[in-house]
């Protein structure tokens, strides 16, 4: 067949072995994490989890004192590959689940096996991989090359998978995005059949409606925004699963989807910063006093999440001298920081191309500048955001009532609220600081997520009532 190319199948070949590491690495996280979650599930994307994390504190420490050199990528994705096989042969059960996940490789490759590189890519990307692969960590960033202090995560999972024998670093960025892509979209897949064979409506709702808007949101060019916004959509989707599908009576269930969402939320905020606000999620139950955890369930949670923010923000402060750059109020005046009115400047230029993102010719413009905004609402009006938010809005107006009713029967309202407070935090912080929508488009899809599942889980009675919530000093009648 004509379609099936030499670079097709290395395409396919790479996405899946470092898929296969991600997961077999996660297992082993897995199985050390069982001492705390006993009932911690065995499944492909929670080992995709937890290997994302585990992968990112090993390579960000590791680059402390020397760098992601051509070999590691090799040896790692051998590793985890190996890993991945064990994990397979003691548990059958995963073998049908990888089979999918394979399945979703194959098509998101052929689907989206054209992606290009975008605007940021060709002027950075490729240039922090290779800083990465070239060299430890120095103290300072030359300002010609200052971008390299946004620290995203991103580039260190490039950069630890990198196999420059076997692909460019371009190819490299575009087949991890590949991955990630299909390991998501793949997972939620899954979800669907099972919320179809359960016949559990607002579970089903909840996860064919993200990846409905997830396929709409993805792009035909590579960069940081698509895997930051996955990782935080994922964060608060695992979460909500447990709540929706009311499992919550399971402890354990509840503490390790804590743990799995956690992590996926400080992936997605060290990949992209504006998407600190999807923390708020798992961190509401870690410290609301339901479901009640032992310090030492609490730390175990909190470990290997706070670790990789730690050594994300250090790595950070010794490149810049900001904890979170370019954010002004962690910039602390050290030698070998960037000066301010450069960090004002870059913060400045970012602004500016997100306000005018429909413009070949943004205008440098001040924050209190309001002349973009009503070229950005045209553009926004006209756009499939202003249609769907419309259309999802007008559905949960006509069904309030419905809506009201099922909050009073159950605690859910509690998931609800939170998934506002989250979104629309994140959407304030994305119109304040950059209202392009590819930045922080997640946060749309939880909005309408959340109303499509509130009126059909109204309309249609759950498979197993009960609580879902409970307050710290006792329960509630579902």
């Amino acid at each position: 067949m004509k379609f099936i190319t030499s670079e097709l199948l290395i395409t396919v070949t790479y996405v899946s072995l470092v898929a296969f590491s991600l997961m077999g690495v996660g297992s082993l996280a897995l199985q050390s994490l069982r001492r705390w979650f006993p009932e911690i599930e065995k499944g492909p994307f929670e080992s995709f989890s937890l290997g994302l994390l585990t992968i990112l504190i090993w390579a960000k420490f590791l680059n402390l004192w020397q760098p992601l050199g051509p070999n590691h990528g090799p040896v790692l994705i051998a590793l985890g590959c190996i890993l991945f096989l064990v994990n397979l042969f003691l548990s059958p059960e995963l073998r049908r689940p990888s089979l999918v996940i394979s399945f979703w490789i194959i098509l998101i490759v052929l689907w989206q096996g054209g992606l290009k590189l975008s605007e940021d890519s060709l002027t950075y990307h490729e240039v922090a991989v290779e800083s990465l692969l070239g060299s430890e960590l120095s103290l300072g960033t030359p300002l010609d090359k200052s971008r390299l202090a946004f620290n995203s995560s991103w580039f260190t999972l490039v950069a630890a998978y990198s196999v420059p024998s076997f692909l460019s670093v371009k190819q490299s960025l575009i087949t991890l995005d590949l991955c990630v892509r299909a390991l998501v979209i793949g997972w939620i897949f899954q979800e669907i059949l099972k919320g179809a064979k359960a016949k559990n409506y607002p579970s089903l709702a909840l996860f064919s409606s993200v990846f409905f808007f997830v396929l709409l949101f993805f792009k035909k060019w590579t960069g940081t925004d698509v895997p930051a916004n996955l990782f935080g959509l994922a964060s608060w989707l695992y979460l909500s699963k447990i709540i929706i599908e009311e499992e919550a009576s399971r402890r354990h269930t509840v503490h390790y989807g804590i743990l799995i969402s956690m992590s996926l939320g400080c992936v997605a905020m060290t990949v992209k910063l504006s998407m600190f606000p999807l923390l708020i999620f798992p961190i509401y139950f870690i410290f609301s006093g339901w479901p009640r955890f032992s310090s030492m369930t609490r730390t175990a949670l909190l470990a290997l999440p706070l670790t990789l923010i730690l050594l994300w923000s250090v790595r950070g402060f010794l490149m810049s001298g900001c904890w979170a750059y370019p954010v002004s109020f962690t910039c602390l005046d050290v030698p070998w920081a960037i000066p301010t009115d450069h960090v004002s400047l870059e913060r400045q230029a970012i602004l500016s191309w997100a306000r005018f993102y429909w413009s070949p010719n943004p205008l440098l413009i001040e924050f209190w500048d309001m002349s973009w905004l009503s070229g950005w609402s045209t553009n926004i009006l006209l756009s499939k955001i202003f249609f769907i938010s419309i259309i999802v809005g007008s559905l949960v107006f006509n069904s309030r009532s419905n809506i009201y009713n099922y909050f009073k029967q159950r605690d859910t309202v509690v998931w609800a609220v939170l998934t506002l407070i989250t979104s629309g935090l994140g959407l304030l912080i994305w119109f304040l600081g950059g209202p392009d929508p590819r930045f922080s488009w997640s946060c749309f899809v939880m909005l309408w997520a959340n109303g499509i599942t509130l009126v059909v889980a109204s309309k249609t009675v759950m498979p197993a009532p009960g609580r879902v919530l409970q307050q710290s000093g006792g329960s509630r009648q579902a």
